[in-house]
């Protein structure tokens, strides 16, 4: 199942993909950077905000065992991917 601006904690995740038969989900926040130097800080920020506004406790308490989070962040067609995940 994906979801976008999905509302859980203190705001909207931009997007939540959820396993529900193995109990998984990705949690994907993107930023927009305002020059190439900028993406990897982007994706840094992108990621904090996921805990800081707490994005993953919905699914969290609903359950689920896996639960991967994602900083995007674009500058016009490069893009950079972090990630980290709570098992």
């Amino acid at each position: 199942m994906v979801e976008s601006n999905y509302e859980n904690g203190l705001g909207r995740a931009d997007l939540l993909i959820k396993d529900r038969s193995n109990r998984r989900a990705a949690v994907i926040e993107a930023k927009i950077a305002r020059c190439e130097d900028r993406l990897e800080a982007e994706c840094d920020e992108a990621l904090k905000q996921i805990e800081k506004r707490q994005y993953a406790r919905r699914v969290e308490r609903a359950g689920y065992r896996s639960i991967v989070r994602f900083g995007m962040a674009f500058y016009r067609k490069s893009c950079v991917v972090k990630s980290g995940e709570t098992a």
